[in-house]
């Protein structure tokens, strides 16, 4: 089974769509498994960068926290959309969005979402860890991508921690380059995988399966247009790049 590790909605199609129709079409298993999907069910006030970011996405000038939850609803309805187009199945593990977590707020602004973990999250990615294998999605036999942390968005890099540990213990794993950030100042990863022997890969074939799940994203539009008008870049025609293992299994490569 190839498990595509997704920090958030949309990060699996946006860097990995491509990819993974390859994966299909060579008759391959993929299952994604989404991370940092939820909100507190009880939240009772939302962070500056949790008002700024549902502005965006609602088109909403006065925001609260009802907005939050219902976002949350309206992004995993548009991604299980996105993967079916693609024809693949997810599945959540409902772990709390950065711009809602800590009591005060761990990342209150904008900037601190790229700033570096939290103190109080330092060991984050080994409870995470410890849930997806209660969960039963750590087996040896499967092969992982995980984001390389491009753009430093915290959320990003507690997952690619995740990746580096399991690696640690010998699990295959493969690390891709998110979309948009590794476009513009930062393309480059957030850990050196050329000294672990590892080699870059790129996948330049474009889907259209891939192009239509993208519309799904409704809610994210307004983000990802600013982002690709800033960067110079064309959400239709980019190579994903993954950095693999030479010893691995990469049927997609053949």
């Amino acid at each position: 089974m190839n498990i595509i590790v997704s920090p958030h909605y949309d990060d699996a199609v946006l860097s990995l769509g491509n990819f993974i129709n390859i994966l299909l079409l060579n008759g391959e298993q993929v299952l994604v498994i989404n991370l940092f999907t939820d909100c507190p069910p009880n939240l009772e006030a939302l962070s500056p960068v949790a008002q700024l970011y549902l502005r965006e996405d609602t088109g909403k000038e006065e925001i609260t926290v009802n907005d939050a939850l219902a976002m949350s609803n309206v992004r995993k309805q548009e991604d299980r959309e996105a993967l079916r187009l693609i024809g693949v199945k997810s599945i959540d593990i409902n772990l709390y969005d950065a711009i809602y977590r800590g009591n005060p707020w761990y990342y209150p602004l904008e900037k601190d979402l790229f700033s570096g973990i939290n103190d109080n999250e330092t060991s984050y990615y080994k409870d995470i860890i410890k849930l997806l294998n209660r969960k039963g999605l750590i087996k040896k036999e499967n092969t992982y991508y995980f984001p390389a942390g491009i753009g430093s968005h915290v959320d990003h890099i507690i997952t690619l921690k995740v990746g580096l540990e399991l690696m640690s213990f010998g699990y295959n794993c493969n690390f891709y380059q998110e979309f948009p950030y590794n476009y513009g100042s930062f393309e480059e990863s957030n850990f050196d995988f050329s000294r672990l022997n590892f080699n870059q890969r790129i996948i330049d074939v474009v889907s259209d399966k891939k192009s239509k799940a993208i519309m799904c994203y409704v809610s994210q539009r307004q983000w990802l247009t600013k982002s690709l008008k800033e960067m110079n870049v064309s959400l239709w025609n980019y190579s994903e790049k993954i950095w693999t293992n030479i010893g691995g299994k990469y049927h997609a490569f053949k």
